[in-house]
C-alpha cells in the first residue's frame, strides 16, 4: 500500500489534520509548512484515495445514466442496481417520461428527491415541470433540431459524395427541484 497522510505528516513533522487542510485547499496554513508538506506529496507521489475522500465528504459522486425507455422495473438488474440501494447521488434519464417513472419508483423505495438522490430528464417536455418535485430537465430546441437536421438531408440527396456532417445544437439546463439539494447542478 502506498504513503497515507498519516506517513506524510509524521514525515513533514505536522498534524494529520494540517495535511489534510493542505490537501483540500481549505484553511489557513502557513506558507512554509505548505511548501514543506507539498514536496513531500510531491516526492512521494501521494494521491489521495477516492473512497477515504467519500467517506470524509459523505458524498460518493457516482451518477447513474438510464438509458432506456422501457418502463422501469425491479427484476432488470440494471434499474435495481441504480434504484435499489446503489450508492448514485444523482440519476440521469434519457427523456422525461423515463425520469417521471424513475421518479415513482424511487418513492416506492422511501428515497426522498432531491435529499437522498437527483433525478434530470432530458427534453424538458410540459410534464417536467408539473411533476412532483418539479423535473431538473436538459431542454432540446426541437424544431430547431428537425430544420437542421432536414437541411442536412437535402444538402445530401443534392451532393451524395458530399461527406457526413455534424451540426451541433445549444441545449439548456432547466433546474428545478429534483437536483437542488445535492448540489449537482
Amino acid at each position: 500500500m502506498g504513503i497515507t497522510i498519516k506517513d506524510i505528516a509524521q514525515i513533514a513533522g505536522v498534524s494529520t489534520s494540517t495535511v489534510s487542510l493542505i490537501i483540500s485547499g481549505k484553511g489557513y496554513v502557513s506558507g512554509d509548512t505548505r511548501e514543506k508538506v507539498r514536496k513531500i506529496i510531491d516526492e512521494y507521489n501521494y494521491r489521495p484515495l477516492r473512497s477515504a475522500r467519500q467517506l470524509a465528504s459523505n458524498k460518493t459522486g457516482n451518477i447513474g445514466f438510464i438509458i432506456s425507455d422501457v418502463h422501469l422495473s425491479r427484476s432488470e438488474a440494471f434499474y435495481s442496481r441504480i434504484l435499489l440501494g446503489a450508492e448514485v447521488e444523482a440519476v440521469i434519464c434519457v427523456n422525461d417520461t423515463t425520469a417521471l417513472g424513475c421518479l415513482q419508483q424511487l418513492r416506492e423505495q422511501s428515497r426522498r428527491i432531491p435529499e437522498d438522490i437527483a433525478v434530470i430528464g432530458f427534453d424538458d417536455n410540459y410534464y417536467a415541470s408539473v411533476m412532483h418535485p418539479p423535473l431538473s430537465s436538459i431542454y432540446v430546441p426541437k424544431v430547431e433540431m428537425g430544420m437542421a437536421a432536414m437541411k442536412l438531408l437535402k444538402e445530401r440527396i443534392e451532393n451524395r459524395k458530399q461527406l457526413c456532417q455534424t451540426r451541433v445544437i445549444p441545449v439548456k439546463l432547466v433546474v428545478r427541484e429534483s437536483s437542488m439539494q445535492n448540489h449537482i447542478i
